[in-house]
């Protein structure tokens, strides 16, 4: 085999290398684009020792959240 053959199977490889790279870097991108979420707490109010109530912005919108020891509940939507 010549040496043109290998130095043209290096370049492929590298390129397939480079592809599959920008895939899964194009995969990772669009996973966190998806999955991200504009949440912020705006107010918080500790009412027992396991209870506590939530003002949270989510995508614009705000809510009143009831948390307590094993529930969430949204309470009302402001």
């Amino acid at each position: 085999m010549t040496s043109g053959y290998y130095i043209k199977f290096i370049v492929l490889f590298a390129i397939l290398v480079f592809i599959l790279m920008g895939a899964i870097q194009l995969i990772k991108w669009l996973q966190n684009k998806r999955y991200a979420c504009d949440m912020t707490v705006v107010d918080q109010l500790i009412i027992a020792n396991n209870t506590t109530l939530l003002i949270v912005k989510v995508r614009g919108n705000d809510y009143f959240l009831g948390i307590n020891g094993k529930s969430i509940q949204v309470l009302d939507k402001l």
